[in-house]
């Protein structure tokens, strides 16, 4: 599921950006 914790960081990216 190495899919799911890639998803998370860009999501995180964009949310912060």
């Amino acid at each position: 599921m190495s899919s799911l914790n890639d998803r998370t960081g860009i999501i995180f990216i964009i949310e912060k950006s």
